[in-house]
């Protein structure tokens, strides 16, 4: 069953990729730019999830078995691998991360709904609803946000880092409300303040 559910949400991640990305930069790189995100997304939060052995450190590639996963870690990561591919092809970061929004809200959705599959909890379903209505907020942002009167340059990156900021945000409550962890909610606080100063900066370009 996990098995079925991750391969729906690489397929969907994927494909969203695609969508949003061929017409501008081809489509074989983008689908090779898809797998290798998708990839480092679900190997990076395996391996800093904290539940393979160091015993059985290759447990990590045993994609077909549940494993817990640090999500906040594979975002990172998965942000630092969209430079570095945007680097080496000449790609606009921000564009390219607007574009994949909400392909990963999605994605993480599917995923935490894996995660309750295997054990249902509280605070997976609140953080399932968050990415959910953040999937469905990013999907309206991006046709309106070009009109708010503060946000002056207009360039693409403002879907990404609204989201971010929000979620995020959302993200340290919950965790400060579960009480998920003594570090945690700071990590989530943090990064929504990074991404909302990134946000800020990019309006004044």
């Amino acid at each position: 069953m996990y098995l079925l559910v991750l391969l729906i949400a690489v397929v969907v991640f994927v494909y969203t990729v695609w969508k949003e990305l061929h017409d501008d930069l081809g489509s074989q790189k983008v689908i090779g730019f898809g797998w290798l995100l998708v990839v480092t997304l679900i190997l990076t939060g395996r391996a800093f999830g904290g539940a393979w052995s160091v015993l059985l450190p290759w447990s990590v590639l045993m994609v077909w078995r549940q494993m817990s996963m640090n999500y906040l870690v594979a975002l990172i990561i998965g942000i630092i691998m969209c430079a570095l591919v945007a680097r080496k092809e000449n790609w606009k970061l921000w564009a390219v991360l607007e574009d994949i929004t909400t392909g990963f809200l999605v994605f993480q959705m599917i995923l935490y709904m894996a995660d309750m599959i295997w054990s249902f909890s509280y605070g997976l379903l609140v953080k399932t609803m968050i990415v959910l209505l953040a999937a469905i907020w990013s999907l309206k942002l991006k046709k309106k946000y070009r009109s708010i009167v503060w946000y002056k340059s207009g360039k693409k990156g403002f879907v990404f880092f609204a989201v971010s900021t929000v979620v995020l945000l959302l993200m340290a409550v919950s965790a400060f409300c579960l009480k998920n962890g003594t570090y945690v909610p700071y990590l989530y606080l943090g990064a929504s303040l990074i991404s909302g100063l990134g946000l800020y900066m990019l309006g004044k370009l």
